[in-house]
């Protein structure tokens, strides 16, 4: 596999997506959230933002590395940054730009920024897509790295501000990508997932993001999903359908005039599925 890196720091023309009450409720039903302004289809999620973002970054993926079959690319990072929430019958406009490129020791990294507007130009979010590439190998990095957002190990000694157990559903993964529109095999057959790699079907990366960003509103933002300005994960481990994951936070304290918490989302054997992970709440 070889990447096409000539379009590097160009964005792409923009695409138009409709949101329609339905979408919304597919979505908090595709990740269990029961938060009213959700399921009554007003108001979407805030990772609800990666539908529309999906749509367009899938298709610069698959220019600048043609997947030749072997499903190489998994999902490292996400790093979600909210001016608005998106509101049922909104027009949104999302571009995307691969913005970076960087070797490392078993493969590559690839960075995608995507912005979200509405009808009349004004910002609703931007984010940071990084996949890895595995036994991919390019000779030097280019571009840009996408915002740090580390965990400080000290916090750790303290006990978190909040912890919430959620279950994945037996059919968690195909609700999400009936909601979401992301139709990786993988997710869907057990054939198609042995076949990359892995034992069987596993849930989502972003469907996981999800549920954590759910426990973050309704915990630190207390139940404003308004409040919720940044959602940064690192993707460690996947989910299986059946099990059971829990969110901790922990209180970082005013930083840049909001309040900054880290997390990270266990399953039930203690193994980490997401860490180094950030939620930025305003006031």
């Amino acid at each position: 596999m070889q990447f096409d890196l000539t379009t590097l720091g160009q964005w792409s023309s923009e695409e138009r997506f409709v949101v329609t009450e339905e979408r919304v409720k597919a979505y908090a039903r595709a990740t269990n959230d029961a938060h009213l302004l959700y399921t009554s289809g007003q108001t979407a999620p805030p990772v609800f933002a990666v539908v529309p973002g999906g749509l367009v970054w899938n298709k610069l993926v698959h220019r600048i590395a043609v997947d030749d079959g072997s499903h190489r690319s998994v999902h490292g990072e996400h790093d979600l940054y909210v001016e608005r929430s998106i509101q049922s019958g909104m027009v949104l406009w999302t571009r995307v730009a691969l913005v970076g490129v960087s070797p490392r020791s078993t493969g590559t990294t690839v960075t995608i920024r995507a912005e979200t507007r509405d009808d009349h130009g004004s910002a609703l979010n931007h984010q940071y897509l990084t996949l890895f590439f595995r036994g991919v190998t390019t000779p030097s990095g280019t571009g840009e790295s996408p915002p740090d957002h580390g965990f400080p190990e000290p916090v750790r000694a303290q006990p978190p501000v909040a912890r919430v157990r959620m279950t994945v559903d037996l059919d968690q993964s195909r609700r999400y990508a009936d909601a979401s529109g992301d139709r990786s095999p993988y997710h869907l057959s057990d054939r198609e997932a042995h076949a990359a790699g892995f034992p069987r079907v596993f849930l989502h990366g972003l469907c996981t993001m999800a549920m954590a960003g759910g426990a973050a509103v309704t915990t630190v933002c207390a139940g404003d999903p308004s409040r919720l300005r940044r959602l940064a994960v690192r993707f460690s481990a996947i989910v299986f359908p059946g099990s059971v994951i829990t969110t901790a936070l922990w209180g970082l304290g005013d930083r840049d005039g909001r309040d900054a918490y880290v997390f990270e989302v266990v399953v039930d054997d203690g193994q980490e599925v997401v860490k180094y992970s950030l939620a930025d709440v305003a006031g």
